[in-house]
Parts: C-alpha cells; sequence; structure tokens
C-alpha cells in the first residue's frame, strides 16, 4: 500500500530524487538528506505504514537486519566511523518527521557528541549545511556502496 502524499513514497516511486544506496522487494535505503553525521542513513521499508507496529514481523525483522548490516559497512568503509546509532521515532510524539516508519543508522566518531547536539538542533534551519550537500551526500554514498560491495 502506498500513500499519494508521503514523501517516501514517491521517492520509493521514483516520482522524487533520493540518493539510493540499496534497495530490495522489502525495504529502500537512502542518504537523509538533513545528517546528523557524515553516512546518515535510513532504511525504510517499501509498504507504506506510519508505526513500526503496523509492519509485519517479517518485515521489521529485515529492517533491523540491514539496519546492523549497514552499521558494519559504515564502520568499515572510508567513513571510518567508530560505531552507530540504529533507532526509529515511531509516530510524531517521537519526533517522527515524516509519517512512513524509517529507522536511521547514524555513523558515530571519536569526540563527536558536541558535533551531534548541535546537529540535532540547527540540522534542518543550518543554510551552510545546505552548500555543497548534494555533492558531500553522493561522495558519502559512493564510500559506504563501495564498502557494501566488499562484504
Amino acid at each position: 500500500m502506498k500513500k499519494r502524499d508521503c514523501i517516501f513514497c514517491s521517492i520509493i516511486d521514483g516520482d522524487l530524487p533520493g540518493i539510493e544506496i540499496y534497495r530490495d522487494d522489502i525495504c529502500i535505503v537512502l542518504m537523509d538528506i538533513f545528517p546528523i553525521s557524515r553516512g546518515h542513513l535510513m532504511v525504510i521499508p517499501l509498504v507504506h505504514c506510519g508505526f513500526s507496529y503496523e509492519l509485519s514481523e517479517s518485515v521489521r525483522s529485515h529492517i533491523f537486519e540491514k539496519a546492523s548490516m549497514l552499521s558494519e559497512v559504515i564502520c568499515k568503509s572510508d567513513l571510518k566511523a567508530k560505531g552507530a546509532h540504529i533507532l526509529i521515532n515511531d509516530g510524531k510524539a517521537a519526533n517522527q518527521h515524516i509519517p512512513h516508519v524509517h529507522m536511521h543508522v547514524i555513523p558515530r566518531y571519536k569526540n563527536d557528541l558536541i558535533f551531534i547536539l548541535l546537529r540535532l538542533l540547527t540540522r534542518f534551519i543550518n543554510p551552510f549545511a545546505m552548500i555543497g550537500r548534494q555533492k558531500r551526500l553522493k561522495n558519502q554514498a559512493g564510500e559506504i556502496q563501495r564498502a557494501l560491495s566488499d562484504l
């Protein structure tokens, strides 16, 4: 089931652009266009659901498996992450901005806490983050895809 006014469904259908890392018959992995850190990814089920509990158990399991695998990939990539946050903001009250379930894979780096906190506060309003954003994201996507192909 697709929702007509859902940004993620539009990207999945090819009606809107997105920097795609991976796709299978259950999910798509995209670069987050408002990243909290270098290499920030989103694992998005192809089926439109607003809450994780609406997904089938197999889809929930699959997106978690992909997120776990991508956490390993970003640590082994040239991005050299030291770990990752894997999280779901489940519903508007949990700070979910797009009402389509998606799992974030947020790379973490040594001594990045202040940077992470600053990005959390300014990621949607920082005009300087827009400068060269597409090029940066495409470069990071290339690094992640190279590491993904090495697995």
